[in-house]
C-alpha cells in the first residue's frame, strides 16, 4: 500500500438536506460524492471546458424560453455576458485559469454557439407566432417534505394536459443503445413528473427532452413507476443522513469505478479510489507518489520522476506556469488526467492535468 494513499484524510460528511432529480442516478453510482457535492465541498479538479460550455447554453435558452431573448443581437449580448461571467469564475480558480478562453479549449466552441442559436431562434419565433400554448419556464418544485426539489426549464400546456420538458446541451441517446434515451435522463424526467404531481396534484401527459440538434425525445412513464422512484429517493435521503450521523466511514459511501471516477472532481480526496485503481487503461492516468528527479528540457516544459509504491512514473511537457510545485521544494504530490505516453509508465501533461501537493491536500480536507 503506497503510504501516501494511508494518510489521505476524508473531506467531512454532513447530512444531505434534499436530492435533486438531475443528480439522483448519480447519487446511486456513488453516494460519497453527491454527499460533497450536496455539501458544496470546494471540488478538487477543474470543470471540463465543454461542461463550462454546456452550462452558458443551458442558461441563453432559459433566457429564450422566459422571452428574454427575442433576436439575434439579444442572443448575442446573452452569450457574451454569460460568457464574461463564466471567463471570470474561471480566473479566480488557479486549477482553471488556464482554460480562459473557451472558444479555444472547449471542444466545437463555435458549432455549439450555432446550434445554441437555433435553439433559441425556434423557441423565440414560436413565441412570436403564437405557436407555443401557455408555457412556464424555470419553475421551482419541491416536495412538501423538502427531501426532493428541483427546477423544471419548461413546461407547455396543451389541450390534452401538460408536458414537462428538460433541455440538454450534450448526448441524450445512450451510446450503447442509438436509439434510447440515456437511463439517468428517463430517471430524471419521472421524478420531475412526481415532482409535478405532488405539487400541483395533477399528472403530466407527456416528458420530453430538447437536444441542442433541435430533435426531441419523449419519455415514456407510468404514474406508479414516477411514485414509487418519489419514495425510493425520499428513503435513500433518510437512510444516508442516519448512516452519515452514526459515523459510518466515509470509505463505506464510496462505490469506485472507472466510468464514474473518471468524471469526479473529488476523487484526490478519495482514499478507497487510490487502494482500487490501478494502472491499467480503463482508469484515469492519476498517479500519487514522490518527486525523485526534476529536470527542465530544451523546450522550457518539465520532467519529473515519481516514485509510488516500488514503481517509477516518467511525466514530461509540465508547464511551470501551471504547476507551482516545480519551483518549490515539495516532494509529495498526486497528478490527476495525464495523457498517455508512447511507453509504460511514461506520461505527458493533458489540458485537464491538475497536481495537487500532498500538503495541500491535507490542509484542505
Amino acid at each position: 500500500m503506497n503510504q501516501l494513499v494511508d494518510k489521505l484524510i476524508y473531506l467531512p460528511l454532513r447530512p444531505i438536506s434534499r436530492i435533486s432529480p438531475s443528480r439522483f442516478y448519480d447519487f446511486h453510482l456513488c453516494s460519497l460524492k453527491e454527499i460533497w457535492s450536496s455539501d458544496r465541498q470546494t471540488p478538487l479538479l477543474p470543470s471540463h471546458p465543454s461542461a463550462r460550455l454546456g452550462a452558458i447554453s443551458h442558461t441563453v435558452l432559459e433566457a429564450a424560453a422566459n422571452g428574454i431573448i427575442t433576436n439575434k443581437t439579444s442572443f448575442e449580448t446573452q452569450w457574451d455576458n454569460m460568457l464574461r461571467k463564466t471567463h471570470k469564475e474561471m480566473l479566480q480558480l488557479p486549477i482553471e485559469k488556464h482554460l480562459v478562453p473557451l472558444e479555444y479549449s472547449a471542444t466545437n466552441y463555435e458549432v455549439k454557439k450555432i446550434l445554441s442559436f437555433r435553439l433559441a431562434e425556434q423557441m423565440f419565433n414560436s413565441t412570436v407566432k403564437g405557436i407555443s400554448h401557455k408555457r412556464c419556464a424555470e419553475q421551482w418544485f419541491e416536495s412538501m417534505d423538502g427531501k426532493i426539489c428541483g427546477k423544471i426549464d419548461l413546461i407547455l400546456s396543451h389541450e390534452d394536459g401538460v408536458e414537462i420538458v428538460d433541455y440538454k446541451t450534450g448526448n441524450v441517446l445512450d451510446p450503447k443503445y442509438d436509439s434510447e434515451v440515456k437511463e439517468k435522463y428517463k430517471l430524471q424526467m419521472k421524478l420531475y413528473a412526481g415532482l409535478y404531481y405532488e405539487v400541483k396534484h395533477s399528472w403530466p401527459v407527456k416528458l420530453s427532452i430538447m437536444g441542442i440538434d433541435q430533435k426531441k425525445y419523449f419519455v415514456s412513464f407510468s404514474q406508479e413507476e414516477c411514485s414509487k422512484i418519489l419514495d425510493k429517493v425520499r428513503k435513500i435521503v433518510d437512510e444516508t443522513n442516519e448512516l452519515i450521523r452514526a459515523d459510518l466511514n466515509p470509505k463505506d459511501f464510496a462505490n469506485p469505478s472507472p466510468s464514474v471516477c473518471k468524471y469526479c472532481s473529488y476523487r484526490p480526496a478519495c482514499k478507497k479510489y487510490w487502494q482500487i485503481k490501478d494502472y491499467s487503461d480503463i482508469w484515469s492516468f492519476d498517479v500519487i507518489g514522490e518527486v525523485k528527479e526534476k529536470t527542465v528540457l530544451g523546450n522550457g516544459l518539465y520532467k519529473v520522476i515519481i516514485s509510488s509504491n516500488g514503481m517509477e512514473f516518467v511525466i514530461r511537457g509540465l508547464d511551470v506556469e501551471r504547476h507551482n510545485f516545480l519551483n518549490e521544494d515539495i516532494n509529495a504530490v498526486l497528478f490527476c488526467d495525464l495523457g498517455k505516453d508512447t511507453l509504460d509508465s511514461y506520461y505527458t501533461e493533458k489540458l485537464l492535468t491538475t497536481v495537487r501537493t500532498f500538503i495541500y491536500i491535507l490542509l484542505i480536507i
